[in-house]
């Protein structure tokens, strides 16, 4: 997709960081095959596509973006042919079809690919737009964008980010106004031909419009949403390292102090210095008891316990700050990683196995067969579509094999066995790309406190073998 960049200089030079454009005058083929218009017009005679699900119309003149395809009357009912041709023949409307690599095997495996070397769930969407329109307002998005132009020109201009917080945002712009860009900004302004590519970070803001006399077609794949440091600790590490530190610390588990809401808040802390100053002024004879604001003396007729509010102020932060600190100590990097990983196996496209993993692992029409013998020799499909967690006295094998091409589809999916077999597990997923035998001896059952007679090994192996066969997880060699 990048070449003649190579994913290190691309990585180094351009992720997250700068716009790349990259032409192929003499290569117009270059993207053949990945997805056409025929393609979408077969699927739309087909009546596979649904408008505001599977595909939206928009259009954008004068400022203003219209998007008939997500308000009833159309919204919900199946596209057709006459009502796609009206919207983008006459009414000059982008036609946008969501999720191709539902669609299109080739996309499919593109983007499982990309997914495989970055581990970021990836998406994709098809963009078909009459000459000389524009389907959407100028925006930034949450995602890192490539760009590839499949049919026809379209005309693209990509503005840097004038604000801090626009760098890496963690989630979309609404519709930019024009007026709201400045053209000094602008660091790409180009036509895009078929079989070139263009990425940009998310938070970059940008704008497309089909040039020349034909329509436009290009694909755009989209990976890293929500991958942030920020979405890790959020997600993953701070909420398992606060479970673990109500169960660690007994301060965790406390009331907060009685009161605390009558000197806590951002509409206490002016009169709390209020106070402290009277006090002050009291205690330099500037003032007396009698001339006190009524706030300071309620403040202090309501104090706990007995202590001005300045003081149970600053214990409350004190505290806050002991326990947060206390609870960096019950951080879990391994098992907040484990979490992650289990949600992008969630998220990604199903593996696509080339001819010899399919053919020497489990059929999807065979659901019946188990061939799993004592002497069978045998591997992990692939270690990338695995992932191994432990929880309390089990351990679970996560896994994207049943994954269907729709996002989420299905509810994660796993496999449970007894904690005894983990290290089992572990020697086949290390393994890999060699075949281990069933019958032998894996070098593991000591390491989990088992003493096993070689029968009872035999049994735990297959046993593992048979589960891990069933849902699609081992290769057999023939």
């Amino acid at each position: 997709m990048i070449a003649p960049l190579t994913i290190n200089q691309f990585m180094e030079t351009y992720w997250e960081e700068q716009p790349v454009l990259i032409q192929r005058p003499k290569s117009a083929e270059y993207f053949d095959g990945w997805f056409s218009s025929t393609e979408l017009y077969k699927m739309v005679e087909e009546g596979k596509l649904t408008y505001g699900v599977d595909v939206d119309l928009a259009k954008y003149v004068d400022g203003e973006r219209t998007t008939p395809s997500n308000v009833p009357p159309m919204l919900n009912t199946a596209a057709t042919m006459e009502s796609l041709k009206t919207a983008f023949e006459q009414n000059g409307h982008s036609v946008r079809l969501k999720c191709p690599q539902m669609h299109s095997n080739k996309l499919w495996k593109m983007i499982a690919t990309m997914e495989d070397y970055l581990q970021y769930g990836g998406g994709a969407n098809v963009y078909l737009t009459p000459a000389k329109a524009q389907g959407f307002a100028p925006h930034f998005d949450d995602i890192e964008a490539f760009v590839l132009q499949l049919e026809g020109q379209k005309r693209w201009r990509v503005y840097r980010p004038t604000k801090e917080e626009d760098l890496l945002p963690s989630h979309s712009s609404p519709d930019l106004k024009q007026h709201e860009l400045d053209e000094d900004d602008v660091v790409i302004d180009v036509v895009l031909n078929p079989g070139d590519v263009m990425y940009f970070p998310r938070g970059w803001v940008h704008q497309a419009s089909a040039a020349g006399d034909s329509h436009s077609l290009h694909l755009t794949v989209s990976t890293a949403r929500q991958q942030s440091w920020y979405h890790f600790m959020k997600q993953h590490l701070l909420p398992q390292a606060m479970e673990q530190a109500f169960e660690d610390n007994l301060d965790m588990r406390r009331s907060l102090p009685v009161g605390y809401t009558r000197y806590m808040g951002v509409m206490h802390e002016n009169s709390t210095m209020e106070y402290a100053k009277g006090q002050a002024q009291m205690q330099s004879g500037a003032t007396s008891e009698s001339s006190m604001s009524a706030t300071m003396k309620d403040m202090a007729s309501l104090s706990y316990p007995g202590k001005p509010p300045a003081e149970l102020r600053e214990e409350f932060i004190e505290k806050c700050v002991k326990i947060f600190d206390s609870m960096m100590y019950s951080l879990n990097f391994d098992r907040a990683s484990d979490e992650a990983a289990r949600d992008f196996l969630h998220d990604r496209m199903p593996p696509v196995l080339n001819r010899k993993e399919s053919r020497t692992s489990r059929r999807t029409d065979d659901v019946a067969s188990n061939p799993m013998q004592q002497t069978s020799l045998v591997r992990i499909v692939r270690p990338d579509i695995v992932r191994l967690t432990t929880v309390e006295d089990n351990v679970q094998i996560w896994h994207s094999a049943g994954n269907s091409r729709l996002w989420r589809e299905h509810d994660p999916q796993g496999i449970e066995f007894d904690v005894d077999t983990g290290p089992a597990l572990e020697h086949l997923i290390n393994k890999y790309p060699a075949y281990v035998k069933i019958g032998a001896d894996w070098g593991v059952w000591n390491s989990a406190g088992l003493q096993l007679s070689d029968f009872e090994k035999t049994q735990e192996q297959l046993m593992i073998c048979r589960d891990l066969w069933d849902a699609g997880l081992l290769c057999l060699k023939k």
